[in-house]
């Protein structure tokens, strides 16, 4: 599968547990690219196959308070939309202390 530069908006925030995060429009490229990863390297799921769906987002915030999180929340939304091009992948790992960036893998 050929994955080319896309342009992508952030229109709104979204919240996991303890993570404040941009959810992408369209969402549907960054699916087909996690179902490709997986396809190609079923042994390594993401987030080690913890959740049933690996949801497209753009991490704003992530293991602080909700008060942490709604401070950010409130100086995040007066800006968006937010738009960019997407031209890479970005291959992430977790060493059990912190996430360190293992590849990048352009598109195109």
């Amino acid at each position: 599968m050929t994955w080319r530069t896309t342009q992508v908006a952030f229109p709104r925030l979204a919240r996991f547990t303890d993570v404040l995060y941009l959810q992408p429009e369209p969402s549907e490229p960054f699916r087909r690219l996690t179902a490709a990863l997986v396809e190609q390297w079923p042994q390594a799921p993401p987030y080690g196959g913890e959740y049933a769906e690996a949801i497209p987002h753009l991490t704003v915030a992530d293991g602080v308070d909700d008060a942490a999180l709604s401070a950010v929340a409130d100086e995040v939304s007066p800006h968006l939309p937010v738009r960019a091009w997407v031209e890479a992948a970005w291959l992430y790992a977790y060493g059990g202390e912190r996430w360190r960036r293992r590849a990048v893998l352009p598109f195109g």
